[in-house]
């Protein structure tokens, strides 16, 4: 299992996290998230001693590089608004964009 890279931005009203997953489906990408963490999982078939050449016969894979599985897990801040996020899948990048909610602070005063 390996680990995509990630760039985390952050703007004045959300923040957009930029996954790299060349290679993968949109079908195989898993995106999951709870109050602030986003998790982000990817899985190729597995190839070895797979039928999928001409005529479906199996084939062995010689040298095998590229990973199956790749997972990441990112920390959103604490105003990030889960339920309204969005994700897009364009030429191997995932982009997760998560709106910030407005937060307001409240004045504590002494007793």
């Amino acid at each position: 299992m390996g680990s995509p890279l990630v760039d985390v931005v952050e703007t004045g009203g959300e923040v957009h996290v930029v996954v790299d997953l060349p290679g993968f489906d949109e079908e195989e990408i898993t995106i999951q998230a709870d109050d602030d963490t986003l998790f982000i999982a990817a899985e190729r078939p597995a190839a070895a001693g797979e039928t999928g050449g001409a005529g479906g016969e199996e084939f062995d894979v010689v040298r095998a590089e590229r990973p199956r599985r790749l997972e990441r897990t990112v920390r959103l801040p604490p105003n990030g608004d889960v339920d309204a996020a969005t994700a897009t899948y364009e030429d191997g990048v995932c982009t997760v964009t998560v709106p910030k909610a407005e937060t307001t602070r409240r004045r504590i005063g002494f007793q």
